[in-house]
């Protein structure tokens, strides 16, 4: 499997081919792998464009989290896979995730990511609080200049 990741940019360069859907096509076929094309509405329009494509790369639209139980659920798994002395799905820290992130994985992981290799580079994972946690991913999101 290809992911190519914000492929609506792939026919905005000038040095390639203007048929660049033709380009991926071609890979997929002669490489014999799946391609799965992520992007904004720009993609769906370059698929459309020709009949085949879009029945080659069906569109599925993948939506962001509602701060709701499944929200929560997916912090508890991150939870149990990255043992850290605080829970990302306490009610609290998922409230804050969910308002830096807007529920967007996207965003969300680079978050949680460079908060806690700020941690990592202070020494003090092993006295990490919620509010320190809290502090990192604030710092984070300036960090990565993300808007809200």
């Amino acid at each position: 499997m290809v992911i190519l990741d914000d492929a609506h940019s792939v026919g905005v360069s000038h040095h390639i081919p203007t048929d660049s859907m033709a380009a991926i096509n071609s890979l997929s076929k002669s490489a014999n792998v799946t391609v799965v094309l992520v992007g904004n509405e720009q993609i769906r329009e370059m698929v459309e464009e020709h009949a085949e494509y879009a029945r080659r790369f069906p569109r599925i639209q993948i939506h962001r989290f509602k701060f709701d139980e499944d929200f929560v659920k997916f912090l508890h798994s991150l939870d149990e896979q990255i043992e850290l002395p605080v829970n990302l799905s306490n009610q609290e820290l998922a409230g804050v995730l969910y308002s830096l992130s807007e529920g967007l994985i996207g965003i969300l992981m680079p978050l949680i990511q460079l908060a806690l290799r700020k941690i990592v580079i202070e020494n003090s994972f092993e006295r990490l609080s919620l509010d320190h946690f809290v502090h990192a991913l604030l710092e984070a999101k300036e960090a990565l200049c993300i808007r809200q």
